[in-house]
């Protein structure tokens, strides 16, 4: 059977004679509860945190390491198409390679170095009559080695040839190692000398 309770002047339906006052009955969080949700929510926004900058920097780590890779690639890539075109190689040690090539097609063979300075830049120096045009290709140079193998000898790698020419080298070999930030990368290449005039 249906009553009706009067309180706090609204109306409440009770059922089977049972005191219905939901003002009273209804429930709310504790100060304890509220607490500890807002601990857990703290900690799962942490976690997140953490891994969302985990992996924004294996992103910007990864991006790093390509605009690295990138970079001492064009500086071989550049490297190997001008020894390649060499019509003499007057200097040929470890660290310092020093030749003539006609880069420009205009008849007249320029002199070309690259070496490393202090600075632990890779220079491409450009030998002219007045001062020389020094461009630095690349930064962070940790290394820069060349290896040499001979026509006469085609096992053993040279890390310098008295008196080299064009013709007694046969294959320059290019190592090159860059760092950057946090990032190293070791490239290397090779270029053949041997058959240009021909």
């Amino acid at each position: 059977m249906k009553k009706l309770v009067w309180r706090s002047k609204l109306i409440y339906l009770g059922i089977d004679g049972e005191k219905e006052d939901s003002l009273l009955k209804s429930k709310g969080f504790t100060l304890v509860e509220l607490i500890i949700v807002t601990a857990f929510i703290g900690i799962l926004a942490g976690v997140l945190a953490s891994t969302f900058a985990v992996g924004l920097k294996t992103w910007s780590s990864g991006l790093d390491r390509t605009n690295l890779r990138q970079d001492g690639n064009l500086v071989l890539e550049k490297m190997v198409r001008e020894l390649s075109q060499a019509s003499e190689i007057s200097t040929a040690m470890s660290d310092e390679i020093e030749f003539e090539a006609d880069l420009d097609q205009d008849g007249s063979a320029e002199t070309i170095r690259f070496d490393v300075s202090n600075d632990d830049n890779l220079e491409r120096t450009e030998v002219l009559t007045g001062p020389d045009l020094v461009v630095i290709m690349a930064g962070g140079v940790q290394s820069f080695t060349l290896g040499y193998y001979l026509t006469s000898d085609n096992e053993t790698l040279l890390s310098s040839v008295t008196g080299p020419t064009r013709d007694n080298i046969r294959v320059i070999i290019i190592s090159l190692t860059l760092e950057k930030a946090d990032q190293t990368i070791t490239l290397s290449s090779s270029v053949y000398t041997r058959n240009q005039g021909l």
